[in-house]
């Protein structure tokens, strides 16, 4: 039987994130017999914390928004995340911690299901026209919510596509 290798790092754009965003990403290297279910854990745990850059990004946009004074600035400030790139970021950690309470072969049973919703929620934020128009706001508030719950999407993909396999 062949090993099975996942490597998530280290590149330029972990690096970037964990020195920029304060979001501590790592390398992790799964071969053989390694625990596939503290590999699952670790993305999820990076996936918690992208995911709370994010909401503390469009946080500091919000409060730029309302400092500026201008009403339809404020209109737009009421906008939460949620409300921009939807429900599915919360499903999904909903479905993630369940998930990570099975043990190995519940997860590699359970893995090659999930990948397709964790497809469909990436081409979702990539995609999303509102979240690209917020990262580009006249404000220049510096927001990357795309790249960081896309990366910790990634990562995630290839942690179930290896506990799949």
């Amino acid at each position: 039987m062949s090993a099975t290798v996942l490597d998530v790092g280290p590149d330029p754009k972990v690096e970037w994130i964990n020195r920029v965003l304060g979001v501590q990403l790592r390398r992790q290297t799964l071969a053989g017999g390694a625990d596939i279910t503290a590999a699952f854990q670790a993305a999820v745990a990076e996936w918690a914390a992208a995911l709370g850059a994010a909401d503390r990004q469009m946080g500091v946009l919000k409060t730029a928004l309302l400092a500026s004074g201008d009403p339809e600035y404020e209109d737009i400030a009421d906008q939460e995340l949620d409300g921009v790139i939807g429900e599915g970021p919360r499903k999904l950690g909903a479905v993630l911690a369940q998930l990570g309470r099975s043990d190995a072969a519940a997860l590699k049973a359970t893995a090659a299901k999930v990948l397709p919703t964790l497809a469909t929620l990436h081409k979702q934020i990539e995609g999303n026209k509102a979240l690209a128009v917020c990262e580009a706001n006249p404000l220049r508030v510096p927001l990357s919510i795309r790249a960081l719950l896309g990366d910790a999407i990634e990562r995630l993909q290839s942690v179930l596509t290896a506990a799949a396999g």
